[in-house]
């Protein structure tokens, strides 16, 4: 009767504590957002960028203004 209780407790515990654990992975500082976009950039890590960077047309349009080299 105790392996049930055991695993009444574990499962719970280990489903609570994952998302804690992908939580803490996030940048808690803008420096190390910062960081982290630019890392990914230099890695061509599209994925990783495209969560790190807001989504607003202007700022796009402004980034690849810059990319390109236009003024």
């Amino acid at each position: 009767m105790i392996r049930p209780r055991l695993v009444a407790w574990c499962v719970p515990a280990l489903l609570l504590s994952v998302p804690t654990i992908v939580i803490a992975s996030e940048p808690s500082d803008p420096e190390s957002a910062i960081r982290r976009m630019v890392r990914a950039n230099a890695q061509k890590d599209l994925p990783t960028l495209s969560r790190l960077m807001a989504h607003d047309a202007d700022i796009i349009r402004t980034y690849l203004k810059i990319v390109s080299g236009a003024s």
